[in-house]
């Protein structure tokens, strides 16, 4: 329900974040705007995600007898 709702709120936001933009400043303020917005969710959402361990392969008798 969460991303429901998030999702509604950021597109509404954005929705009316890029008229005022388009208005006052023109077309390519808002592609800018927009721009900006993927890169900071890319970031947030590495930021947010739980740190997680890679899995080794094999068995640890198989890696003990590499040793």
């Amino acid at each position: 329900m969460y991303v429901t709702i998030a999702y509604g709120l950021g597109g509404t936001t954005g929705t009316f974040a890029g008229k005022l933009a388009w208005s006052a400043w023109g077309a390519s303020s808002v592609f800018a705007l927009a721009g900006i917005a993927g890169a900071a969710a890319f970031v947030l959402s590495f930021w947010f995600l739980p740190a997680t361990q890679p899995k080794q392969r094999g068995s640890q008798h198989a890696a003990e007898s590499v040793r």
